[in-house]
């Protein structure tokens, strides 16, 4: 899928991201180019597919996946994308993609439960593209990543190769914001969920 295919999302306009900038150079540098952000919302605002941010376009890209969008847009981070920003310059790398079990854009995980379409129409097409064009894909979604069974269908549906910073006692990748920030992810199988992990 394209964006010139669908009608039910939309590309925000990338926007220079000054804050990643530290170098003190002029605008026109080659540097200021390559900071770049995007988000890619539904139409109405709803859902957040995608979020990414590029410093170093020479270098590869490592994906998060959580389990739903907070705040945070084109132009605008929260804590956990700087926690992840932190993370994916650590390791070497010159972007980073967020995508979500969960499409809809909500600070409190618990309407996700109350919502007809938590997910989001596009979802799981996006899920897809960000996997395939990662070089590492990090899933961070947390405990709640049972809701639904989105966690155990979402990892078995995807043809790539899994990493966490930790997990859960019930074998969920935890969230990235309450890890070390010397953290280093390691590889994950979803057949590590347990029952427990499942209800």
């Amino acid at each position: 899928m394209t964006c010139g295919e669908s009608t039910d999302w939309q590309r925000t306009p990338p926007s220079d991201d000054r804050e990643l900038r530290a170098d003190g150079g002029t605008d026109d540098s080659p540097l200021l180019q390559d900071n770049r952000s995007d988000a890619v919302l539904s139409d109405d605002g709803e859902y957040r597919y995608r979020l990414t941010r590029t410093w170093d376009a020479a270098k590869p890209t490592v994906a998060f996946l959580m389990l739903n969008p907070s705040t945070a847009d084109a132009s605008e981070d929260d804590p956990t994308i700087r926690r992840c920003l932190g993370f994916a310059k650590d390791w070497g790398y010159g972007s980073l993609v967020v995508a979500n079990l969960f499409g809809l854009r909500t600070p409190d995980p618990s309407n996700l439960r109350d919502h007809p379409n938590p997910i989001g129409p596009d979802n799981d097409d996006h899920l897809r593209d960000v996997c395939t064009d990662a070089a590492q894909v990090v899933a961070a979604w947390g405990a709640n990543g049972s809701l639904q069974d989105r966690a155990r269908a979402v990892a078995k549906s995807l043809e790539t190769d899994l990493y966490a910073l930790d997990t859960t006692k019930a074998g969920h990748p935890v969230h990235p914001l309450y890890q070390p920030k010397d953290a280093e992810p390691e590889p994950w199988d979803a057949t590590e969920l347990d029952a427990e992990g499942e209800r």
